[in-house]
């Protein structure tokens, strides 16, 4: 396989015209269309990812599926499927593989760094026909089975001793890694596939969009 033609194909250039924005979400719905699966848009702002976001009957699926249903090595970002699509639950874990050249997942390891950490503290998560703010406020290197961040919690069925201890680990890493962060929130974690997997935290129910212009601090 041609490594090159594999990276191309997972460029986030390759989805820019899909992209829903306030004035065109036809171009999104026209790829819901061809993949009903794809449920929403991830966008990191000022990083390289900015992908469509599907979820499958299983956590299998789009490993080596791309969002247009077809069969690709570069997969796709995809929400557990164990998560509803609203984003609803305690916990949202998005997937993605970590490549090299910050493709998908592959800039997370910019985000071990303080300084680049701390200039890239907002994502947008479009779904149900509106974009969502994201803040972000933890990033972590955990074992791919680490219990703590990879159960779901239904909204409906979060026991106070498990957001305890959620917490407890999430405040471990910021003080490892010398991130300010907050108790209580409900994360949307980004998770890329590596043997050192790296979880990306932000709080997924700020109700607002983020916009942000490259370069600008954001109110």
């Amino acid at each position: 396989v041609d490594s090159k033609l594999v990276y191309m194909s997972a460029d986030a250039s390759n989805y820019e015209d899909l992209r829903p924005t306030e004035d065109d979400t036809e171009s999104f719905a026209e790829l819901q269309q061809i993949n009903p699966e794809v449920f929403g848009w991830l966008t990191i702002i000022d990083t390289e990812v900015d992908y469509p976001v599907c979820r499958g009957e299983d956590n299998e699926k789009y490993v080596n599926t791309n969002s247009k249903g077809e069969y690709a090595m570069v997969g796709s970002l995809f929400l557990d499927y164990r998560n509803t699509t609203e984003l609803s639950d305690f916990n949202n874990i998005i997937y993605g593989h970590h490549m090299e050249q910050n493709k998908y997942f592959g800039c997370f390891d910019e985000f071990k760094d303080q300084k680049f950490f701390d200039e890239h503290p907002y994502a947008n998560v479009y779904f149900d026909g509106k974009k969502h703010g994201v803040k972000l406020f933890a990033f972590d290197l955990v074992d791919a089975y680490n219990a703590t961040y990879y159960t779901i919690h239904g909204k409906d069925n979060v026991q106070p001793h498990q957001t305890h201890v959620f917490d407890e680990h999430i405040v471990g890493a910021l003080q490892k890694g010398g991130i300010h962060g907050k108790n209580g929130l409900h994360p949307l974690g980004g998770h890329s596939a590596a043997h050192g997997a790296g979880v990306l935290l932000g709080d997924a129910h700020v109700k607002e969009a983020v916009a942000v212009l490259p370069g600008e601090a954001a109110k």
